[in-house]
């Protein structure tokens, strides 16, 4: 594999954001500063604002084995990527993986507190069985997908906020790598909410690979 080393001036993640779009690279790979997870919510930390933004996969490293991975789903297209880039690569063939789903109302949190409202129970629960249902499908679908690939998979359904299920399902297994998928909330989402992939990043304690496609335009920078 040939390699190449450059020294650039300028703000961090957009100078790699920026190569990554004129390169065509496959995989933008770094480091974590480990800032803490307050100041990486307050200021972002560099890896979270590349992930949010590269036009390719991004894997953040904490660590240097991989042994057991743990794969989010939430049935989205990015979602749906996962396996054919893990098979692509090859590097995680025999290795172990949990699938995690995560039962939970697709929309933002301030919209759910109103529908409480509107809803009656019953409708609610009709709500609650069809999240339900369809997140175990998801997860289904990924570990028979994962498995026809040569990653023994199985899945798991957790029920509450995203990024704190799939953080505490990593604890629990014991994960070397958690790989999810980035919706692309639109701004104001992630302003008021934040994307599931940010906060996975930033909190987790093992290394994440966040998937993720479309190319995002960035301002050249200036020449000193």
């Amino acid at each position: 594999m040939a390699s190449s080393c450059t020294f650039e001036r300028g703000r961090a993640a957009d100078v790699i954001t920026e190569a990554a779009v004129e390169l065509g690279v496959d995989l933008v790979a770094t480091g974590s500063r480990g800032q803490g997870p307050l100041r990486s919510m307050l200021l972002g930390s560099v890896a979270a604002e590349v992930a949010a933004h590269a036009p390719c996969p991004v894997l953040v490293a904490r660590g240097t084995n991989v042994s057991r991975l743990l794969v989010a789903t939430d049935g989205s297209s990015n979602a749906g990527l996962i396996p054919e880039l893990l098979e692509r690569w090859g590097i995680f063939r025999g290795t172990q993986a949990d699938v995690v789903a995560v039962a939970v109302p697709d929309r933002p949190a301030f919209e759910l507190m109103v529908g409480l409202y509107t809803l009656g129970d019953e409708r609610l629960a009709k709500q609650r069985r069809e999240l339900t249902a369809k997140s175990r499908a998801d997860a289904d679908e990924m570990a028979r997908r994962l498995t026809d690939v040569g990653i023994a998979a199985t899945q798991h359904l957790r029920t509450g906020d995203p990024a704190t299920e799939i953080l505490a399902a990593g604890e629990d297994r014991n994960t070397d790598l958690i790989v999810t998928a980035s919706r692309g909330l639109g701004t104001l989402d992630r302003l008021l909410l934040g994307s599931v992939a940010r906060n996975v990043l930033v909190h987790a304690r093992c290394s994440v690979l966040i998937v993720r496609t479309g190319v995002v335009v960035v301002p050249r920078r200036k020449e000193n």
